[in-house]
């Protein structure tokens, strides 16, 4: 790339209306060069993807579960954002593992370790359940604050 860019270098013009393209490579250069050491890596490791479309068409895949299960048209302050990092896990096992599999670990589990977690869960997704909730009727909520508050 350095020795393309050089030649295309050399041989544009200088002054008139096609100096603006040696502006432009001179910037194309300067941004490769700062760049190239980590632009270009390649590695003979097969655990690594040459791409990251699977990863990107699973997250397509995970955001296209949650609109269709929450029925709503977008993913944003929803559990998306309240406990993500524990709905990418199961998405990523069955991606990986299929259903049936995870069908058949499932039926493994203990009933009380299942409650247990939906209890976590239930925990964790609270406080931004409430945010929400303030967010959607904050008039309701300065009302029931104003009503506690007189009353006491």
């Amino acid at each position: 790339m350095q020795g393309l860019l050089a030649d295309r270098l050399a041989r544009a013009p200088k002054r008139g209306k096609g100096a603006r393209r040696l502006r432009f490579l001179r910037h194309v250069l300067a941004v490769a060069q700062r760049y190239d050491a980590g632009l270009y890596r390649c590695y003979d490791d097969l655990r690594i993807p040459h791409t990251t479309n699977d990863l990107e068409g699973q997250h397509g895949t995970f955001k296209h579960h949650l609109r269709k299960l929450a029925g709503r048209a977008s993913t944003s302050g929803g559990p998306t954002e309240t406990v993500a990092e524990l709905l990418v896990g199961p998405l990523d096992a069955v991606h990986r593992r299929g259903t049936q599999a995870i069908r058949d670990a499932a039926q493994k589990l203990d009933g009380q370790a299942y409650a247990t977690a939906r209890a976590k869960l239930a925990r964790l997704r609270e406080p931004a359940r409430r945010y929400r909730s303030v967010q959607r009727a904050p008039q309701k909520h300065l009302d029931s604050v104003l009503s506690t508050w007189l009353n006491e």
